[in-house]
């Protein structure tokens, strides 16, 4: 099997029920063992309401300050997750077994040159975008087209095997996304949906707030969530006639773009990752110090263990491959929970990923390999610059000055993402992330019948006995008076008391 699935199956014979993720667990399963039986689903909040079990303080931490949870555990006592290439066997007594089907140590680096990099992986490459498309009768092709690299690779590739397709953007007109793609859909000729991101109105927001929660599990931040429920970005290819091709998850861990953050300037040496520094300026950004009564330190350690224990997967292979694996294991869980229409991620099948773990490092660094084989498939639409300013070609001597553009929008990436969120300044290179584009989001639910009731303080919060008072209701207050300092933390806030509240009530809302 291949692809981004969930497969389940049961073994009459051995009277076993057996079930099973993909290589990223993009479409994770949620199980749970109670004495009614042993309970799946493809949610975790409709398992959570089903059970009405108790929030696990660890995993409401996690959520809070990651934004996801961390391996198998999730936001609820005894209920669990699959991890990626994982086979779960139940039998009759309920007695759990798991084993990993493939693990990272099953691969071996190329000892090969860039060149022949570069044919090994494109011979890969190429096999999962031409599957799909002819597993689906060759049905019509719809391809995500951003400003960025990794959905241009993959358009890139269906005009190489010379796969009809129409290109896919969502966004305002005035959005970088928006504005490469209908230049470059113009110049190239073909075909360009734009699908656009419309505000939330607050009447849409106040009878709709539970339900845009539950359309990501809880999981998306809760701003991004909003604008996809009323752009409804999928409703322009919400066919089951219609493959669509997606650039992610995983588009990262093939072009190095976080080796700067991991201090891995020679991302092929084979040294040890200092997990703690990288795990701050990655997946702590939005931590909060003492807002929940979890104890910080316990709460932080167990964090950098989850790290520790992920890096010892991977022990031998270069640095470079270390954050690569992070990045994968990480990132890639949660993707599938927010879509309601079938979509296709090459990046995170089965030899794309494996290949994760065998290319030289230092080949994918700053994208010298997805660069190049952009240039290969598709040379006009290389040549036109990305959201960084820069063309998706090969890197050589002479043409080193096109790619400075790219050096600074990195470095200034890392200052107004990393620093700003670090120290609390309010300037962020994330649309979902700014105030002045959500902040009335919040006010209108402050400030609303009947969330204004359910978030006046921690006391009134179903959640709040998890948090500090003295901590969180000073952000309650200043958030009505419309500012917040802590965007994306006040969006889990409040997004997971919504869902909290409609996992414990009756209550359709």
């Amino acid at each position: 099997m291949d692809g981004n699935f969930a497969a389940l199956a049961y073994d009459a014979e051995k009277d076993e029920y057996i079930f099973a993720s993909d290589f990223n667990n993009s479409t994770p399963i949620f199980y749970s063992i109670s004495p009614v039986g042993v309970l799946i689903s493809s949610h975790e909040l409709a398992l959570a309401r089903f059970l009405k079990p108790e929030i696990d303080p660890f995993g409401f931490y996690q959520m809070i300050n990651l934004g996801v949870t961390w391996d198998s555990r999730t936001r609820f006592n005894n209920i669990y997750k699959t991890l990626p290439c994982q086979v779960i066997f139940i039998d009759a007594k309920k007695a759990l077994k798991t084993e990993s089907y493939w693990r990272p140590l099953d691969e071996k680096p190329w000892q090969v040159s860039f060149n022949e990099a570069i044919d090994k992986w494109l011979s890969i490459f190429k096999v999962p975008i031409w599957d799909y498309f002819g597993c689906s009768n060759r049905k019509p092709v719809v391809s995500d087209f951003t400003a960025g690299e990794d959905s241009r690779l993959i358009l890139a590739q269906c005009h190489a095997l010379e796969i009809p397709f129409t290109a896919y953007v969502a966004g305002t007109e005035d959005s970088i996304d928006v504005i490469v793609a209908r230049r470059t859909a113009t110049k190239l000729g073909f075909d360009l949906i734009v699908s656009p991101r419309n505000p939330i109105t607050a009447q849409q927001l106040l009878s709709e707030a539970i339900r845009i929660g539950l359309n990501g599990d809880g999981y998306q931040e809760f701003t991004a969530s909003c604008t996809e429920v009323v752009a409804n970005e999928l409703a322009l290819v919400d066919d089951y006639r219609v493959v669509k091709y997606c650039g992610a998850p995983g588009g990262e861990a093939f072009r190095g773009s976080y080796y700067l953050r991991g201090k891995a300037f020679f991302p092929s040496r084979k040294v040890n990752l200092d997990y703690r520094f990288f795990t701050r300026i990655k997946y702590l950004l939005d931590f909060h110090s003492g807002l929940l009564l979890y104890p910080n330190d316990a709460g932080l350690e167990e964090i950098y263990e989850t790290v520790k224990s992920q890096l010892r997967e991977v022990e031998g292979f270069p640095i470079g491959t270390q954050i690569d694996h992070l990045l994968r294991v990480f990132q890639t869980c949660f993707l599938g929970l927010k879509y309601q229409n079938p979509l296709y991620l090459p990046f995170a099948t089965k030899n794309l990923t494996r290949s994760i773990y065998s290319i030289p490092p230092h080949y994918k660094k700053g994208g010298r390999l997805t660069k190049a084989c952009t240039e290969i498939l598709y040379p006009e639409l290389a040549f036109i610059r990305t959201q960084n300013g820069v063309p998706t070609i090969r890197r050589t001597l002479l043409r080193q000055p096109l790619f400075l553009p790219e050096y600074i929008s990195t470095m200034k990436k890392i200052s107004s993402g990393a620093v700003s969120r670090l120290l609390k300044w309010t300037r962020d290179n994330k649309w979902y992330f700014s105030q002045a584009k959500n902040m009335y989001i919040f006010t209108s639910l402050l400030k609303n019948p009947p969330y204004c009731g359910w978030l006046s303080s921690a006391t009134a919060m179903k959640t709040g006995y998890l948090y500090n008072q003295e901590v969180l209701n000073p952000i309650l207050s200043r958030a009505k008076k419309g500012s917040c300092r802590f965007l994306p933390i006040l969006g889990r806030i409040i997004s997971q008391e919504l869902l909290c509240r409609w996992v414990y009530s009756e209550d359709n809302y």
